[in-house]
């Protein structure tokens, strides 16, 4: 993501719409229609808050960066994530995802997608399997 200006605006990056909204507390930065969060605020930070969101999203067993392997990369023509099992393609004209088939999939596309080669790859993806079809069954049970 490149800079940009703060200023209530519209901009395009890489071709994603990008809108800029100055609101009594700060900024917010609203997300493209792809995006994972539909916009972002910039409030005042208060660093001990902050810190214990940090360590509870890296620790805490419901942190969704603990339940599930996360992975992003951008690109010139948009990013890339795998989460768990799935890959996520994000242009400005759509999104694509697939499933990763198996340990070998996981492994050449962590590393050929996303440049991380992981040793600890093969004892993790069992836990990955296992963290998806939990996630699957409790959508499909919520739906």
């Amino acid at each position: 993501v490149e800079p940009f200006v703060l200023e209530d605006a519209t901009f395009d990056q890489r071709g994603f719409p990008f809108r800029v909204e100055m609101r009594p507390n700060g900024w917010r930065l609203h997300n493209h229609q792809f995006g994972m969060r539909p916009f972002y605020d910039s409030i005042p930070v208060d660093e001990a808050l902050l810190e214990h969101h940090r360590q509870a999203q890296q620790t805490a067993p419901e942190s969704p960066f603990v339940l599930h392997t996360v992975t992003f990369r951008h690109d010139p023509e948009g990013y890339s994530s795998l989460i768990g099992r799935i890959e996520r393609t994000v242009r400005p004209d759509g999104v694509s995802k697939r499933l990763i088939k198996d340990l070998a999939d996981y492994v050449g596309t962590l590393e050929h997608r996303f440049g991380v080669v992981l040793a600890e790859a093969a004892e993790l993806w069992p836990l990955v399997c296992e963290r998806h079809e939990a996630f699957v069954s409790a959508k499909a049970a919520s739906a």
